[in-house]
């Protein structure tokens, strides 16, 4: 992974401009819909799920269902979850990588960042079309890493929730823009986000994440001023 310089400059004082890209696009093309992603991801011996059932019941907690063993355990078993983890695994990587004519369009729309819910890379291939994302060699030569040094002062790849990274391509006027899979994507299956579980998981992270920064700003300012009281503030989260 390259240190890549991740500087927005914005014209003048616009606001970035962040596109929030859900399924829709990627669907006019074949895209598998969630309810068929889900019937992939169903653990042996639980019966499908009715009509009634999936336009009633949230999306993350219909995956919650299908993916329990049943009957369901007081708590799972380490293989049960090592199993879940290559049903998801086998289960996404059928899915389609490829853009389309929507996506195309998105390098000419000059855009900061674009923040999508899909573990695709149908995004990227928008904007790198003759690079096959799902190598690992060729993410790595746009992959971005914000975080902060750990204490030995090596920057590290987060391993499952990557808060801090994404892809740095660019607009077709040549400005950078910043990819972003906030609900993990397709290459690391243990990071995708797609039950309730998993949703505790991220935000708990987020909350880790959140605190211990906040604890860092905070001791800068105090070097900065001794006179600087700190506080203990939790975080709503």
């Amino acid at each position: 992974m390259k240190e890549i310089a991740f500087v927005h400059d914005t014209a003048g004082c616009r606001r970035p401009q962040v596109l929030l890209l859900g399924n829709g696009p990627e669907r006019t093309t074949g895209q598998a819909a969630w309810d068929a992603l889900l019937e992939k991801l169903r653990a042996p011996g639980v019966r499908a799920l009715t009509e009634t059932e999936k336009n009633t019941i949230p999306f993350p907690l219909q995956y919650q269902l299908l993916s329990t063993p049943s009957p369901a355990p007081c708590t799972l078993s380490e293989e049960e979850i090592l199993q879940e983890e290559h049903r998801l695994r086998d289960g996404v990587r059928e899915l389609c990588n490829s853009s389309n004519a929507l996506l195309d369009r998105l390098p000419a729309l000059g855009l900061d960042h674009i923040m999508t819910t899909n573990y695709t890379y149908s995004l990227e291939a928008a904007f790198f079309p003759k690079r096959n994302y799902l190598k690992c060699g060729v993410r790595n030569t746009t992959r971005f890493n914000l975080s902060r040094p750990d204490k030995d002062g090596v920057q590290r790849c987060e391993r499952e929730y990557r808060l801090h990274s994404g892809y740095l391509a660019r607009n077709a006027d040549g400005s950078p823009v910043g990819l972003w899979h906030v609900h993990g994507e397709i290459s690391v299956p243990r990071g995708i986000v797609v039950g309730h579980d998993r949703y505790g998981r991220l935000l708990s992270r987020m909350e880790t994440v959140c605190a211990r920064d906040f604890r860092s700003v905070m001791t800068e300012f105090a070097a900065c001023d001794p006179q600087l009281v700190l506080l203990d503030i939790s975080l709503p989260f």
